[in-house]
């Protein structure tokens, strides 16, 4: 069995603790597949250098800070999630009616933010390097549109904002410390699977119809994707939007060393 260690198997004590644990973790964090063949693996430290830059524009660009309300409305994608973890990394508060900052990855994911002062937008091209939807037709949802793709390239790589507030809500009458508390759970029973044959991830399976389109939603898959890191392993993601045929993606799973887990 492939393990994330040092996280794996003392989880660190908070949540701002793991992610500077995992920003030293060289092996697969995150393995995220879509249809043409597109593979993206990101080791911990990858990924924390892209959550890192996230956060560092979340704050710089869009003046997110703790308990600043987030409202992330886009379908699965690895980039989505690295910008839901930023938000995690800030302390914002995930809230969809009321946000000083929201972030989508289409015109349509747009129609369902609530006015934010500032709209990020994500391409979800493999190498993708600037928007390439229409930005201007994106003006109408938000004061200022932002390009996720084009910026975050130059942001720094280490987290330069202040650490967020154990006590500050997450969620709605749900603190950071409850949503650690609870990952820290989930990480227990994770760690507790029996992997066989050198498996050494864990896939989230979801949906076609699944995206992040409400607070509790997002909180949920942000919370499993982090468990499943804290419990050592990593994160198999294939693209919920592709139809993928029970040989195929049984073949996946083989191949990346996966085993399924259901999401809850």
């Amino acid at each position: 069995m492939v393990t994330l260690s040092p996280i794996d198997p003392a989880v660190p004590a908070s949540l701002n603790r793991f992610f500077e644990a995992l920003s030293s973790v060289q092996t697969p964090a995150l393995i995220w597949y879509s249809d043409n063949g597109e593979r993206i693996e990101l080791s911990g430290r990858v990924l924390m250098n892209w959550v890192n830059k996230t956060a560092n524009l979340l704050i710089e660009e869009c003046d997110l800070a703790t308990e600043e309300a987030f409202d992330l409305q886009a379908p699965l994608h690895w980039r989505p999630l690295v910008v839901g973890l930023a938000a995690l990394r800030v302390g914002a508060t995930l809230d969809r009616d009321e946000p000083l900052a929201a972030a989508v990855c289409t015109e349509q994911d747009a129609r369902f933010v609530n006015g934010p002062a500032y709209l990020l937008t994500v391409d979800r091209a493999p190498l993708a390097l600037a928007y390439s939807g229409d930005l201007t037709a994106l003006q109408t949802y938000a004061d200022e549109v932002l390009d996720f793709c084009a910026l975050v390239p130059s942001m720094g790589d280490h987290y330069e904002g202040l650490l967020p507030d154990e006590s500050a809500e997450v969620v709605e009458g749900f603190t950071y410390s409850k949503a650690y508390a609870q990952i820290r759970q989930l990480a227990d029973s994770y760690r507790g699977e029996t992997l066989s044959g050198g498996q050494r991830a864990l896939a989230l399976m979801l949906s076609p119809s699944y995206g992040f389109d409400s607070s509790e939603a997002t909180l949920s898959t942000l919370m499993q994707a982090l468990a499943i890191m804290a419990s050592g392993r990593a994160v198999f993601l294939a693209d919920p939007a592709v139809e993928w045929s029970e040989e195929r993606l049984a073949s996946l799973l083989e191949a990346e060393r996966a085993k399924e887990l259901p999401c809850s």
